[in-house]
């Protein structure tokens, strides 16, 4: 890809990798979710500088972003997913 600014999602999970690091800086991917949570509501957004970001509306972004970069392997996770939860719901009510 010729973007200067593209970086493929190894590389960005690399970034995060960077973030966390060895000796565990910031624990773990939670920590740095909850810091993006305390951007969003003191930083206002670049398309409208008189509003915070709405954490909820960027995570529903960035799930439709990953599920398009993972491609075929995302619906299919997310497929699996749905078996489980319905066969999870199935055996607990057999179970009542």
């Amino acid at each position: 890809m010729n973007n200067p600014f593209y970086k493929s999602n190894k590389e960005r999970a690399d970034r995060i990798k960077e973030m966390i690091g060895e000796d565990k800086d910031y624990g773990r991917p939670a920590d740095i979710i909850a810091d993006i949570m305390h951007y969003c509501n003191f930083y206002p957004d670049i398309e409208d500088n008189e509003m915070s970001y709405c954490y909820d509306y960027e995570v529903e972004i960035a799930q439709r972003y990953y599920e398009t970069e993972q491609g075929d392997i995302g619906l299919w996770m997310k497929q699996a997913s749905e078996i489980t939860r319905k066969e999870n719901e199935r055996e607990a009510g057999e179970e009542e």
